[in-house]
């Protein structure tokens, strides 16, 4: 039983790399936008309503969430 549950993780971990090397950039730009939205269902507002006056992130409860936000919304407006 060991080794099928090893066989199913490998492939998983297969099956989610080729994935991540073929999304499309439409793919992209809506898993952003899903991140973004959970971010602001999470935080009832934007980004900068939120996190606006924000001087030094470390202090937050969640400094993650500031990183993890702040990161998503510069890839999106990349592409």
């Amino acid at each position: 039983m060991e080794k099928s549950g090893v066989l199913v993780a490998r492939t998983q971990a297969v099956s989610e790399k080729y994935r991540l090397q073929h999304r499309t950039k439409e793919d992209l730009i809506k898993e952003l936008e899903d991140e973004i939205r959970e971010f602001e269902n999470k935080y009832n507002g934007k980004f900068e309503d939120v996190f606006g006056e924000v001087k030094d992130p470390y202090e937050l409860d969640e400094p993650d969430d500031y990183f993890n936000w702040r990161d998503s919304l510069e890839k999106w407006k990349k592409l």
